[in-house]
């Protein structure tokens, strides 16, 4: 019912770079969607189809990596809804923080949004609103890539390698 994305440049969250709307999903809103996000179907009325939304949000998103929080979730149901209006998918590298942050901090036992920010001192104000969202998973992002560069991790292909050496009974699962 929303999507939202901040670009992350040199470490810092560019205010001015950041992509927001709301989307009309063609059906009812679940009275819990609702509560949980406070957006209501009266809210989307005349707001674009996902389809629509997700031609922008890959423009705004060029060739950049994309970084998401349980991003597999996310990834497949774009790809899902790209097939349905232009038969093509993300082909852009992702990096899913749970996954990140279960390569550096392998002894949590919980990592989601709400555990892993205060954790990484990221305030959740907004939790569950798609920039809000965004805000939270790129701060965390941020925070990881300091423990990353501590480690030597500073590319992909590193990267790989240490999600390759993960202990894969003490890191998050790839498949969720």
């Amino acid at each position: 019912i929303s999507v939202g994305a901040v670009v992350v440049e040199n470490g810092c969250i560019t205010e001015e770079s950041e992509f927001y709307t709301m989307v009309n999903p063609g059906r009812p809103i679940s009275p819990k969607s609702q509560k949980i996000t406070g957006i209501s179907d009266e809210m989307l009325v005349g707001q674009p189809a996902i389809g629509e939304v997700l031609l922008d949000f890959l423009e705004f998103a060029g060739p950049r990596i994309l970084v998401a929080h349980r991003a597999p979730f996310d990834i497949a149901f774009m790809n899902v809804k790209l097939c349905e209006v232009i038969g093509r998918r993300v082909v852009n590298p992702v990096i899913d923080t749970a996954i990140l942050a279960s390569s550096v901090y392998p002894f949590y036992d919980d990592y989601s949004l709400e555990n892993l920010a205060p954790r990484c001192k990221v305030d959740l104000a907004g939790r569950h609103h798609a920039l809000a969202d965004a805000r939270i998973a790129a701060s965390i992002f941020i925070h990881l890539l300091a423990q990353l560069e501590e480690k030597g991790v500073t590319n992909l292909p590193q990267l790989a390698q240490l999600f390759k050496e993960a202990n894969k009974r003490s890191s998050y699962p790839i498949g969720y």
